[in-house]
């Protein structure tokens, strides 16, 4: 079928009211099928999108024409309404329909989130914190080049979470440091076996579904293979190719993929057998069914308890909770494995009775440095402009002001404690936002809140714990 070549767009989606006329719009078809009213009539419901989003579109008496043009074209030009009867309700109701190709597929592409930079820093930082040799190259050669480049504005799912460019990357992180933290907890997982099979759990995706203007449409090896399974497949080859690579390890590894959907019911081509698995499953689970709930409550209407997600009901009522309020940590010399911030933290005092004797010995074995109250070990390179670098460790002093200059360590929502160098911009204190002076600045605030000035670097004893 001939597509003529179209210069313009007309109406967006996130423009459209109940009660609009569309004319001569470009939008991108999705999801289109072919359905039988009551009567007999043939309709074909579909989602009509473009970057700013989709909506929900039927076509009534569909001719003969008008069906081949809905169920095979990419992009259509249609004239309609958005329906306002409530049966219907936002709804785009098309009257006129061909199939088009624009000149220029930009305005169909969904931009990354303005997140997209920082999960993209810490997915490179959590990727560099394996340390076993061949899981360490097995996720170097993979996530390179052209599949990183796609992985990173991949979307995760069409619908169910994490639906748009960068859900990939955000939910894959978010997968993976929840396994990481569940290590600090059960220490006898192995925690570079579970962080990698983290990392690599979708990558099958890539194959699944499409990743450009029709992102989230499933391609023939998604409807033939499916993510799982060709994701197995794809790291078994890749693994092929980095020398001596375990055949257990590689085993195990594939275990993971293979069993991360839990049950056979949700697409797991094996169950769990291992430790490491189960706790795969549950994390995958957790970000997944948080993104529901975040997205239900998004788009619940003033005064809505409940809404209907995926088949199960989501409360997204107000409850009296109030998260205004800062609660200080515990203990300043808590044990981290953050992916981007630091590795260790360490005590030099009188706290140090509760550490194992291995690890009195390395610490009695540092010199103190004078006031310092704790030493922590940094997890990567962004401060290496300023003489500090991945593995060193820093004595730092506790408290909460410092002078313009001078190396900081801040804490920072969602990732932990940082070291920084302090700055003062236009009065006001931040830290950069990364080791870059390209970044913006961040102005510490009660939640960015300065906790200690490092006083000293020692290096000969910052050997890779």
């Amino acid at each position: 079928m001939e597509t003529e070549v179209v210069e313009f767009k007309g109406s967006y989606i996130e423009d459209l009211q109940p009660g609009d006329f569309v004319k001569d719009s470009v939008f991108v078809v999705k999801n289109a099928s072919e359905k039988t009213s009551n009567a007999g009539a043939p309709f074909i419901t579909l989602q009509l999108a473009d970057r700013t989003g989709a909506k929900e579109s039927r076509k009534f008496n569909v001719t003969d024409f008008e069906r081949a043009v809905l169920l095979s074209s990419k992009f259509v030009c249609v004239n309609g309404r958005v329906e306002n009867n409530p049966k219907y309700s936002d709804q785009l109701i098309i009257d006129r329909v061909i199939g088009v190709q624009p000149a220029d597929e930009a305005p169909f592409l969904k931009q990354l989130g303005t997140e997209s930079i920082r999960h993209q820093e810490a997915f490179s930082k959590l990727l560099r914190s394996v340390n076993e040799r061949h899981l360490n190259a097995l996720l170097r050669r993979i996530f390179a080049g052209e599949t990183w480049v796609l992985f990173r504005r991949a979307v995760a799912a069409s619908s169910n979470h994490h639906e748009y460019p960068g859900g990939l990357l955000e939910h894959t992180l978010e997968v993976a440091t929840l396994c990481d933290r569940v290590c600090s907890v059960l220490p006898s997982l192995r925690r570079d076996l579970l962080v990698t099979g983290a990392l690599l759990h979708d990558i099958g995706k890539l194959e699944e579904m499409e990743h450009g203007v029709m992102a989230g449409q499933y391609t023939a090896s998604g409807n033939l293979v499916g993510h799982i399974v060709s994701g197995a497949m794809f790291v078994s080859q890749t693994a092929a190719l980095v020398e001596d690579f375990p055949k257990s390890l590689l085993d195990t590894l594939v275990h993971l993929i293979l069993s991360h959907h839990g049950t056979p019911e949700f697409g797991a081509a094996r169950k769990p057998a291992m430790a490491e698995a189960f706790v795969l499953a549950e994390c995958d689970v957790m970000s997944a069914r948080v993104h529901m709930c975040r997205a239900s409550k998004a788009k619940a209407g003033a005064g809505q308890i409940a809404i209907k997600s995926h088949g199960d009901f989501v409360f997204v009522g107000d409850i009296e909770f109030d998260d205004s309020a800062t609660v200080a940590p515990v203990s300043s010399y808590t044990v981290l494995r953050s992916y981007n911030v630091l590795e260790s933290s360490i005590a030099v005092n009188e706290h140090m009775e509760d550490r194992d004797t291995a690890e009195l010995e390395t610490r009695e074995a540092i010199p103190p440095a004078a006031g310092a109250d704790y030493m922590l070990r940094v997890a990567d390179d962004s401060m290496a402009a300023d003489g500090i670098f991945e593995n060193d460790l820093v004595f730092v002093v506790n408290q909460s002001e410092a002078a313009d200059g001078q190396i900081v360590v801040v804490s920072v929502p969602g990732e932990g404690s940082v070291v920084k160098r302090l700055q003062y911009k236009d009065g006001i204190p931040a830290v950069l936002a990364s080791g870059s002076d390209s970044m913006s600045y961040v102005p510490l605030t009660d939640a960015v809140a300065l906790t200690g000035v490092v006083t000293g670097v020692i290096r000969e004893y910052a050997t890779a714990p």
